[in-house]
């Protein structure tokens, strides 16, 4: 049961994998932004926020500092969603490794895909 099994190399890579491969996929950068709070009052069946509170920071000029970074790897293709502090971006494997070392990016998440 413990047996290694190995992969011929010529199945997998296919011409189908490699246009796959080298098609820019969707995904969601999220920026390291200062944290935000946001506190819900009770007033009947409504809630409404009471108050928002942040730790030290400029969440939209951090986000933009991110952004810019992200325009530089994958220029042109990308769009800033500044209330959720991330960024859609379309980017190849290399282009998405790159993407990852800016020091400003939290997580990267594949985005669906919108025809």
């Amino acid at each position: 049961m413990n047996e290694k099994s190995t992969i011929d190399a010529k199945l997998i890579l296919t011409e189908e994998f490699d246009e796959w491969f080298h098609d820019p996929r969707e995904f969601i950068v999220e920026a390291r932004l200062p944290r935000r709070q946001v506190l819900i009052a009770h007033t009947g069946i409504r809630r409404s926020p009471r108050e928002i509170v942040s730790e030290p920071g400029n969440r939209a000029a951090e986000l933009e500092r991110v952004a810019h970074q992200v325009e530089a790897v994958v220029p042109g293709s990308m769009n800033i969603l500044q209330s959720a502090g991330a960024i859609a971006v379309r980017a190849l494997p290399a282009e998405l490794r790159a993407i990852a070392l800016i020091p400003g990016v939290r997580t990267i998440r594949a985005n669906r895909h919108i025809p």
